[in-house]
């Protein structure tokens, strides 16, 4: 009787540790909610593309040049046509175009979402859904969220197709910087 006594005691002494160890964690779930900016800072870019990251962590089959062109821009950047767009458009419910990466010293700095004009306003109420309120307006199909480490742009009033951009803002400065530093060279 007296050893059933001590294993209660060991069993009761044994389960408040664990809840003395499991609620903190409760307390950590609660940062990121559904509808807040800082979703746009913690998913860091779009499905399993994600900015800063190096493009070479994306195998060469899901990757071809944008349009053809491996010549880098002004900015040094080149630009691919991200090729797994049936599994995004089956895993999400944004029904996009296309899927393009723009790629500076082989880190991802801009995800550019294209997308019908039409599916336009389903794409900012995904966006508000997800990352809250924008943080500014442009006009009357232009919004930006911002943070501070990635902003997104959409625009969905123009021609055919709308836009959606998510951008590195840390590797956007690392540019402005090297473009100062070029400059004052000169």
């Amino acid at each position: 009787m007296k050893n059933i006594k001590h294993h209660k005691k060991n069993y009761f002494c044994f389960k408040f540790v664990i809840i003395l160890l499991v609620i903190p964690s409760f307390s950590y779930s609660q940062d990121i909610k559904l509808g807040a900016l800082s979703n746009l800072s913690a998913a860091n870019g779009f499905d399993n593309i994600f900015l800063g990251e190096n493009i070479n962590l994306i195998p060469k089959s899901k990757l071809a040049y944008l349009d053809n062109d491996s010549i880098p821009d002004i900015d040094g950047c080149k630009k691919y046509e991200y090729r797994d767009l049936d599994r995004i458009n089956n895993d999400s419910s944004l029904a996009l175009n296309l899927v393009g990466i723009r790629v500076y010293k082989n880190k991802i700095i801009n995800i550019y979402l294209f997308f019908k004009k039409e599916d336009g306003y389903h794409i900012f109420q995904s966006f508000e859904s997800n990352y809250g309120n924008y943080t500014q307006r442009v006009s009357d199909f232009t919004y930006n969220w911002e943070t501070d480490n990635v902003k997104l742009y959409l625009e969905y009033d123009k021609e055919d197709l709308g836009i959606a951009i998510y951008s590195c803002k840390q590797l956007y400065h690392e540019i402005e910087r090297n473009k100062a530093q070029q400059f004052a060279a000169q």
